[in-house]
């Protein structure tokens, strides 16, 4: 193994972060004016990222659990500890006023429906995995979308969409990739796109 000067070197970009945001602005079109948002960080990224695309995108952001220290991630918030995200977004009558979860297969069957009305859910297919709710395969028969099922795991789930050139898929665990967009689950544009569904 190469020791010393041989390892090599690392370039370290400041501006990763605005070129992530600038993408995830530019992929979703949608103006969030006058919509109050509450966004659980997890201590994690996302307490830059999400809370100030959201606000470029006009929305009235109130952030939670935003001061990571490099260990703390997840730390009792987080898509596994949502209770103070529900009650937050309760107390500030922001989106959605009720507080509800709304899970991946939800989240999947709403943008895949506004895809397919608008002629961007290639083969009017979603790619899904055995986890999904049975609900959600109706939905699929109902509204003419047909759900591609694979293995648990995203990993499946993007060689499927890979391989029958789908444009929407993901678990019902809330990894929802959009792959024009991204080879994988992305939060920030996950919630930018049921935002614009939203609008």
């Amino acid at each position: 193994f190469p020791i010393g000067s041989n390892v090599g070197k690392i370039k370290y970009r400041t501006d990763a972060r605005e070129e992530y945001i600038n993408h995830s602005i530019q992929s979703v079109k949608v103006d969030l004016t006058g919509m109050k948002i509450v966004v659980d960080c997890a201590e994690g990224a996302s307490y830059y990222t999400s809370v100030e695309a959201l606000k470029e995108l006009g929305g009235n952001v109130v952030a939670i659990h935003n001061m990571p220290d490099g260990t703390n991630i997840n730390a009792n918030c987080g898509s596994t500890h949502m209770e103070e995200l529900m009650a937050r977004v309760v107390y500030e009558k922001a989106v959605d006023e009720l507080g509800n979860v709304v899970d991946g297969d939800q989240i999947m069957a709403i943008i895949g429906n506004h895809m397919k009305q608008n002629g961007e859910l290639n083969n009017d297919t979603i790619v899904a995995t055995v986890m999904s709710n049975l609900g959600f395969f109706l939905m699929g028969e109902k509204n003419g979308i047909h759900i591609e099922q694979t293995k648990v795991g995203d990993r499946y789930v993007l060689e499927r969409m890979k391989e029958i050139d789908a444009s929407l898929g993901g678990e019902q665990s809330g990894h929802i990739i959009f792959l024009k967009e991204n080879t994988t689950g992305d939060g920030l544009l996950s919630a930018l796109h049921l935002l614009q569904v939203l609008v």
